[in-house]
């Protein structure tokens, strides 16, 4: 028995358990509380869990083990349809396979149903058409797409029957199958449709090797957990065997909190949105086309019959043309009098749709109503993401809950635009209180002292404040060590602001930590206030300001050797070096084109003699 359980392919999820989407990917439905079923048989340990729906898969998330997700691509969705629940039933969503030659299907019956697409040229008008070799001629004869004039049927035929001749004519292909049959162009082995003109390519393996393909396909589908991938998703049935109740194929999703009918709609959309995208891809489908969409009819609310029936249904679409015409110019006479205000009012707001436009997008867009029990919890996941994509990327990051309220929803507006959903505190509030419960790589972090809370990430314990400390202190030895080196040589400043700023380390202020950390000002009075009170640091409260030390009492200083005056010195040339080239670096876009070539290069050359005689100098000092 043939097995389809290949149709399956694993998912990435992130670590906030949300898939990982494609480029160009979306999700436009999601809900949780779903099953999976294999035709009629559940699969086992993937009852309980969400769904999401994306313009490309219908993916499977569960909820006690992420790494058991799965998704089918919406390229092997032949149809869906809704099956009603009954008593302890629930209600279920069916989705019909494709039967091709990538899942299983005979040889015999692919080949039966395998059709091609031929090309005819108008007489008329020289557009070029494309026709379906199994396309029955005596129902639904071919008119041009741009004039509407039908061919000959003798055009159509020789081109069908030339067609059908050349696929049974030998199985080692005549021109290379990456060749474009229609315009010769050679693409790219991975592509189905040629880059140029649109037309469907061959595919890239031999005939034999096809066969072959499919004929280990049908012998070795029999068994569940064959392939690689299907041992990875470790999929296993109820019964260990798949049964189906119809033909073809099917698999079923059971939604036991309700959620069926709005997954079925928005499936449907998204199946018709493929298909057209896929036509407009071939070039079957004129550049002009529009879909048909089904007007709602409007229902008459007057009852009754006669003349006098007649007569009130007259009357009554004469007043509703007659409101109709005047709104009409009311709103018309409003335009043209306010035209000047709203061309103002474009104008001021171009800046901001500019910015808008260039604002690059960190997560993908919540596509899921306010209504829903899912709500909040992919809320906090995505939240969750935006976090660790953009305020807390390092590890040493922590970001508070009013900035973090402030920056999502101004990430949202230029985003989504003026018109999409902000967060409200109340949301924000559960989905702090979600965090634990999800397991998210974000946490909650509470002081005790003010009461301020801030999100943090789950692995970060310490913020390194004493770290930084000792860093800047170190920094401070080095900086006055070169220049005392430069002072003795007689190259140094001799401004006494100099000598002045290197008498002492002065420490660091709440400022300036928060400003290396990127902190909030409340946020890095607490972490200072913190780690002075485990006495790592220490506090100089003076009339200058309040300025933080490392504690060496409790850290003893590291006493290295000093480096010698050769080794500063060489620090020294490697340093102005590095300078002399960054900005001479910066200053080249800056000259102005218009002058002359000669003074271009004497301006270049003279600074290039400038240089190199100032590293002369430099080499040439001893000590």
């Amino acid at each position: 028995m043939v097995s389809y359980i290949g149709i399956w392919n694993a998912v990435s999820v992130n670590r906030s358990n949300r898939p990982i989407l494609e480029d160009g990917e979306y999700i436009v439905y999601v809900k949780d509380k779903v099953g999976v079923y294999q035709g009629q048989q559940k699969i086992l340990n993937r009852q309980k869990g969400r769904l999401y729906l994306t313009n490309r898969r219908i993916i499977y998330v569960d909820e006690a083990d992420p790494l058991m997700s799965m998704s089918i691509p919406l390229t092997t969705v032949e149809s869906c349809g809704i099956i009603d629940g009954f008593l302890r039933s629930s209600a279920k969503v069916r989705v019909s396979i494709k039967l091709d030659d990538s899942k299983g299907q005979p040889d015999a019956a692919s080949k039966s149903t395998k059709s091609s697409i031929v090309d005819w040229v108008c007489q008329i008008c020289s557009f070029n058409n494309h026709l379906d070799t199994k396309t029955d001629l005596n129902q639904d004869f071919p008119r041009c797409t741009s004039c509407g004039i039908p061919p000959s049927r003798a055009l159509i035929e020789s081109l069908i029957q030339g067609e059908n001749d050349a696929e049974v004519d030998s199985e080692t292909p005549r021109a290379r199958d990456d060749q474009c049959p229609k315009c010769t162009f050679i693409n790219h082995p991975s592509l189905r449709y040629c880059e140029l003109c649109g037309c469907e390519l061959k595919s890239t393996l031999s005939k034999s090797l096809q066969q072959k393909l499919h004929a280990n396909d049908a012998g070795s589908t029999s068994n569940i957990a064959g392939s690689d991938e299907q041992a990875h998703l470790n999929i296993r049935l109820e019964n260990d065997q798949e049964t189906y109740s119809r033909s073809p194929p099917y698999v079923k999703f059971s939604f036991r909190a309700g959620g069926e009918q709005a997954f079925h709609k928005h499936l449907q959309e998204v199946l018709v949105q493929d298909r057209w995208s896929r036509l407009e891809a071939a070039g079957a489908i004129n550049r002009d086309a529009k879909k048909v969409q089904p007007e709602p009819k409007v229902q008459s609310t007057i009852h009754g019959g006669g003349i006098h029936g007649l007569e009130q249904i007259g009357e009554q679409r004469r007043q509703e043309t007659e409101t109709v015409l005047s709104s009409s110019l009311e709103d018309l006479e409003q335009l043209m009098h306010r035209a000047q205000d709203l061309i103002k009012l474009s104008t001021a707001f171009q800046p901001l749709i500019k910015r808008k436009v260039a604002y690059k997008s960190i997560v993908p867009p919540l596509k899921i109503k306010k209504s829903s029990g899912l709500y909040h919890r992919e809320l906090a996941r995505h939240i969750s993401e935006y976090c660790i994509s953009g305020p807390l990327s390092k590890k040493s990051s922590m970001i508070s809950t009013q900035d973090l309220f402030a920056r999502y929803n101004r990430y949202l507006v230029m985003t989504q635009g003026f018109g999409s959903d902000l967060l409200a505190p109340s949301d924000l509030q559960k989905v702090l209180d979600l965090t634990e419960e999800l397991n998210l790589p974000i946490k909650v972090k509470q002081y005790e002292k003010s009461g301020l809370v801030v999100i943090c990430s789950r692995g970060a314990s310490s913020f390194g404040v004493k770290d930084f400390l000792l860093q800047r202190e170190k920094e401070f030895k080095l900086e006055k060590r070169k220049f005392e080196v430069l002072t003795e040589m007689g190259l140094g400043d001799r401004d006494d602001y100099m000598e002045k700023m290197y008498t002492h380390y002065s420490g660091s202020s709440v400022a300036e930590i928060a400003d290396s950390f990127n902190w909030s000002y409340s946020i890095a009075i607490e972490e200072v206030e913190s780690t002075v009170n485990t006495g790592e640091i220490v506090v100089d409260n003076s009339i200058r300001g309040t300025f933080y030390f490392v504690n060496r009492f409790s850290i003893p200083e590291e006493e290295g050797p000093l480096q010698s005056k050769e080794e500063i010195w060489k620090t020294i040339q490697e340093e102005l070096a590095q300078e002399q080239r960054t900005i001479s670096k910066a200053l080249e876009p800056k000259t102005d084109i218009s002058m002359p070539q000669v003074s271009n290069m004497q301006m270049y050359s003279s600074s290039a003699k400038h240089v190199n005689s100032t590293l002369d100098d430099l080499h040439g000092l001893r000590f």
